[in-house]
């Protein structure tokens, strides 16, 4: 024990011996963000479909939707980003 209290001793003396050496000043650069309202006509819901296909046929109607949906989505992106940039 107490030849534990003297190591913690020692190696708390060993780090004060030491000067301290304060940084030299850095510029740092923040970049600033700004809010930008989106239109309304860029917030339009897409419609997507519903449900698990029971059918080749229906599957081949919920993929051509889910196409039409991820185009909507994809016009909604392109409408953003046309009003904040990229």
């Amino acid at each position: 024990m107490r030849s534990s209290l003297i190591l913690c001793a020692a190696v708390l003396a060993a780090g004060c011996t030491q000067p301290v050496r304060p940084c030299a000043p850095q510029v740092v650069e923040i970049e600033r963000v700004e809010r930008v309202p989106v239109p309304a006509e860029c917030l339009q819901p897409c419609a997507e479909p519903a449900g698990v296909p029971g059918t080749n046929g229906e599957l081949l109607e919920a993929y051509a939707a889910r196409g039409e949906a991820l185009a909507c989505y994809r016009a909604r992106v392109e409408c953003v980003e046309a009003v904040t940039g990229p």
